[in-house]
């Protein structure tokens, strides 16, 4: 998703399309579309937790709280009813995939107009192909827990549950076009459905959760949100390919073809991170 992070302080920002496309939203005067946006304005520190919190949100805050906590509801039966079955026989690569995820999730690189770019939604694309949307998405949720586990975010608060119904609902329909048009996902002539799915899943990311989430939370205006899709189509569709790549790499390559993964799209992100710092 648009991952929707927290600074820790209990400010609200907005991670717009997902790690995965690249582009983050921060309401604290960064470049980008987001000029002119008063800092001061930015959503108060009663965000989640107590009752006492909870009675402070206002109608629209709890409407959007609403529609995700549905979304997350619904998944339930969806993935019972209809997700292609999980495939756990791979628990390395998953488990590499899992610790990719954290270390893209820390490591976005910052770049010019406010876009961050990073990995998560390759990684992501590569986890469906392997283990299908269940696997994929314990491995997304991996970095939620560990920063929740590190005190690095909160786990309990309504970005998280944007970002829970976004993550359900982006490898469920990943999933579900693989398994329509490519059995063998690591197969060459796969390319095609495996960036098809890589793509649907960045737009499902983006009309689940910042699209809600940030009018109806932050109460900033729809048309920014649609604005800021455009924006980064291209950066997300890089990563996308990315990921496809690296999927059709795994038949011949096994596990190697992620140590090239990471070597191409997360290790720079990495180093690119710590030499800005």
């Amino acid at each position: 998703m648009g991952r929707v992070p927290d600074d820790g302080g209990g400010d609200e920002r907005l991670q717009v399309l997902s790690d995965e496309t690249g582009r983050r939203w921060h309401p604290h005067g960064l470049p980008g579309y987001a000029q002119g946006i008063d800092r001061d304005a930015e959503t108060p520190r009663v965000i989640e937790g107590s009752t006492s919190e909870v009675r402070l949100w206002s109608a629209r805050q709890r409407f959007g709280v609403a529609i995700h906590a549905a979304l997350v509801a619904l998944l339930v039966p969806l993935y019972v009813l209809i997700a292609p079955v999980a495939n756990w026989r791979e628990p390395l690569v998953l488990a590499m995939l899992a610790v990719m995820a954290v270390v893209v999730d820390r490591h976005d690189v910052p770049l010019p107009a406010g876009i961050r770019f990073d990995a998560l939604m390759a990684v992501a694309l590569i986890a469906v192909a392997v283990g299908g949307p269940l696997p994929a998405f314990a491995v997304v949720l991996v970095p939620m827990v560990f920063n929740a586990a590190t005190g690095h975010e909160r786990l309990l608060r309504a970005g998280n549950l944007a970002n829970l119904a976004a993550y359900g609902w982006y490898t469920l329909a990943g999933g579900l076009i693989l398994q329509a048009t490519a059995p063998d996902p690591t197969a060459p002539a796969a390319i095609g459905w495996l960036i098809l799915a890589g793509l649907v899943q960045q737009y499902v990311n983006w009309a689940v959760g910042p699209a809600i989430y940030g009018p109806l939370w932050l109460g900033r205006p729809f048309r920014a949100f649609v604005d800021l899709l455009f924006d980064t189509i291209a950066a997300g569709a890089v990563m996308v390919v990315i990921g496809a790549v690296s999927v059709i790499l795994m038949g011949p390559l096994d596990v190697f073809a992620l140590a090239l993964f990471a070597v191409i799209a997360v290790l720079p992100g990495s180093y690119l991170t710590y030499a800005a710092r």
